[in-house]
């Protein structure tokens, strides 16, 4: 597998805040339309679009003829809408390539760049992406093996650190601050208020799961009856369609939502139907693009808890983490060079074979002068004897320079490879360069056109 070839550019709340994640984000509803025209506008061969409440990601696999900072003006003309100012897109926009976008997106699917160190949603958002991008026919072969090892790594790390241990969750964090405000009020489960949850995401299915464990009544609203009716069915709540809950809202002690919607679906007319609620009802926003209309929960006085908010909580709780994800860090750092070693492995077999041949061919080339004339009065059996022991020396003589160099690439690169065979023997060089890559095109014309779940 080629890692030179893999890219990764995106935004954080750390860089541009949450606000400036919504017009990096493609709602859920537009990606099947818009993720096939964004490769196809970035030039690259395989894609894979993740956004989640802190960050926005693209992985891509391209073929090395556009620069990375090419495809990183394209990616934001493409999802801005506009030209970028100068240095724009280098202050928005982060990329990394090769071993770093690797490396990026282990750290990345193990909780380790997130708000809150550890987080459990991560994983599952970088798998369900990757299945939308496979179902759409925008991954490959680079991507697929990227993403497997990358989830391979996360689970690596929750089973074998603490890191995953205790409140790693933003949904968790939102949902502290969501019974801070109710204790603060002095709403209890005890009320017989229901909690709203609006949408059908990981986040409203974990904070119902905890929420029904601490006695509350729920309520599931969502746009599809089909999906909403599930999760209601799990939690043993009650389903209320969208439209039904924007044109007269029940009486609730709060509202978390999380819909992945393009647009806000609580705005300021249904807002203040539940602002005439006596009490007010509570607000967990957990959308960006946002799904609360926040200057007019501000205007009603409504309490309002945005993932601005909650990204500030947990960042809070970051440095206390931090002691934590030194383990989890030694994981990925020890499973980064793993890869590296495999990979290395991988993109050098064709030269090693390739010199091991060379070896025997030089071998055989000479027994067979020799054999023609100073040997030429051998029998069979002493010819014999003599062949096996010059591929016996031949497959002793390939023996170190095959370790070394598989050392060499693993260390340094398959390039030192090609810098040392080339500074050795120009004519070796240009014969093992050769057959590698004969065997190399020979691999990619086999290469399997689908690729299976992770």
């Amino acid at each position: 597998m080629d890692m030179d070839r893999l890219g990764i550019i995106g935004a954080s709340w750390k860089r541009c805040g949450t606000a400036g994640l919504e017009p990096l984000t493609i709602a859920k509803e537009q990606q099947p339309e818009q993720l096939p025209e964004l490769r196809r506008s970035l030039g690259v061969d395989e894609l894979v679009y993740l956004a989640t409440c802190n960050r926005v990601e693209v992985l891509f696999a391209h073929g090395g003829t556009v620069p990375l900072t090419e495809i990183r003006r394209r990616l934001f003309v493409t999802l801005m809408g506009r030209s970028p100012d100068t240095g724009e897109a280098e202050r928005l926009l982060r990329m990394w390539g090769g071993e770093g976008a690797l490396e990026h997106l282990l750290l990345v699917a193990s909780g380790l760049d997130s708000a809150q160190l550890g987080e459990r949603e991560i994983r599952g958002q970088l798998r369900g992406e990757f299945e939308l991008a496979r179902d759409l026919g925008l991954t490959g072969p680079r991507l697929d093996w990227a993403v497997r090892e990358a989830l391979r790594v996360a689970r690596k790390v929750s089973q074998q650190t603490a890191l995953a241990e205790g409140r790693t969750s933003l949904a968790e964090i939102g949902l502290e601050s969501f019974r801070e405000a109710l204790e603060h009020i002095g709403v209890a489960a005890s009320s017989g208020l229901p909690v709203a949850l609006l949408g059908v995401s990981p986040m409203t299915e974990r904070c119902g799961a905890r929420l029904r464990s601490d006695g509350w009544e729920l309520l599931v609203v969502n746009r599809s009856a089909e999906r909403g009716g599930k999760l209601a069915e799990f939690l043993g709540a009650r389903f209320l369609g969208l439209s039904e809950f924007r044109q007269e809202p029940p009486r609730v002690a709060g509202v978390l939502c999380a819909t992945g919607a393009s647009v806000a679906v609580l705005q300021h007319d249904v807002l203040a139907r539940l602002a005439d609620q006596d009490p007010k009802p509570v607000l967990v926003d957990f959308g960006i693009p946002a799904d609360i209309d926040h200057r007019a929960a501000e205007t009603l006085r409504l309490p309002l808890y945005s993932m601005q908010h909650i990204s500030q909580r947990a960042e809070g709780d970051r440095v206390q983490r931090l002691a934590e994800s030194a383990e989890a860090r030694e994981v990925v750092d020890a499973a980064l060079d793993e890869l590296r070693r495999k990979v290395a492995e991988e993109t050098t077999s064709a030269t090693m074979a390739a010199l091991h041949r060379m070896y025997h061919s030089t071998v055989n080339d000479r027994l067979e002068h020799l054999f023609r004339k100073d040997l030429r009065h051998l029998g069979d059996a002493e010819r014999d004897a003599i062949e096996r022991f010059g591929r016996n020396l031949a497959q002793r003589f390939a023996h170190v320079p095959r370790r070394g160099l598989r050392a060499l690439a693993a260390e340094c690169g398959p390039e030192a490879v090609d810098v040392f065979l080339a500074a050795s023997d120009r004519e070796l060089a240009e014969g093992v360069r050769d057959a590698s890559q004969e065997k190399l095109a020979g691999g990619r014309q086999a290469a399997p056109e689908t690729v299976a779940k992770p």
